[in-house]
């Protein structure tokens, strides 16, 4: 009894492990059917800067996507801009324009700054996909006393995902001196960075690898007099980073800053401008400006 016992007990381990490593390929098979996971390819972006002062852009997105999905976001800030015009949306792998209901266009914030969400919709599975965005940055161009500038967040600093390429390139409405254009970038978590002056029309700015939550700004400054000055007025403060007034109302802007006509500055002028720092508002400064001009307006708190 006692050996008819013990062959049993061990034909029924021996059943329970075979039932154990059955279970467990079941499980391990719906997990691994569950994965998902998605990536950036590439992120090119194609800036022509217009006479006027707008920038028409085309930014491609080329994107893995492992497993199921159904939609893919891109948010645009507002910061530094005055607006973003959405024009179209393009799928590149199939050579089409996107109809309306495939992707929605909305107002929204990225951090305390507006912006514009544009939401693309789909059902793709295991695949690499293209899109490009098309659309017109109002008002990108700072003016400066020396030399007008690009400052453009390329990449959106909100991904949870890696980015494995990165090209940036800038075109001037006008050819200049190739010596007379100006680049820098600054970056953070993005590897391999490039920067370079093709011609008098074009730069040209690339990347590696752009780790998860990276950030990746390219500046790019040229001559003045080829893009339209609307009329700037640079207000400078002692001591740095003063709030700035204009007509008696917080433009939740700081020192150093350009103030723009037809933005901050409304109306034909004279305007009214005032700093403030440590609780303490400077006295009032009248500035004027035309357009086309750029002037600088120091003014200290203490004053």
């Amino acid at each position: 009894m006692l050996m008819k016992s013990t062959k049993f007990s061990l034909a029924m381990r021996a059943l329970a492990v075979v039932v154990l490593v059955s279970l467990v390929g079941i499980i391990g098979t719906r997990a691994d059917a569950q994965t998902k996971s998605w990536e950036f390819v590439r992120w090119e972006t194609a800036m022509a800067v217009q006479e006027n002062g707008d920038i028409n852009v085309r930014e491609t997105h080329s994107v893995r996507f492992t497993g199921s999905f159904s939609f893919y976001t891109r948010t645009i800030s507002h910061k530094r801009i005055d607006d973003i015009e959405i024009a179209k949306v393009v799928d590149e792998t199939n050579n089409r324009e996107l109809l309306p209901g495939e992707y929605d266009i909305s107002p929204t914030f990225f951090g305390s700054d507006a912006a514009t969400e544009v939401e693309i919709h789909f059902s793709l599975r295991d695949t690499v996909q293209t899109w490009s965005i098309y659309y017109k940055v109002k008002g990108g161009v700072g003016f400066f006393e020396d030399h007008d500038e690009l400052y453009w967040n390329v990449i959106s600093s909100d991904r949870d995902v890696p980015i494995e390429s990165i090209e940036t390139v800038v075109q001037l409405p006008q050819e200049v001196d190739p010596s007379q254009i100006q680049t820098t970038y600054y970056e953070s978590g993005v590897r391999e960075v490039t920067q370079e002056v093709i011609d008098g029309l074009t730069i040209r700015f690339t990347a590696g690898k752009a780790n998860p939550g990276s950030d990746f700004t390219i500046v790019t400054g040229w001559p003045t007099g080829i893009v339209q000055n609307p009329g700037i007025v640079r207000v400078e403060s002692f001591p740095d980073d003063a709030d700035v007034i204009v007509a008696g109302v917080d433009t939740f802007l700081e020192t150093p800053v350009g103030l723009r006509r037809g933005r901050e500055l409304t109306g034909p002028g004279p305007f009214t401008v005032q700093v403030r720092k440590y609780g303490i508002t400077s006295q009032r400064y009248q500035v004027e400006v035309e357009p086309g001009a750029t002037s600088v307006q120091q003014i200290s708190v203490f004053d």
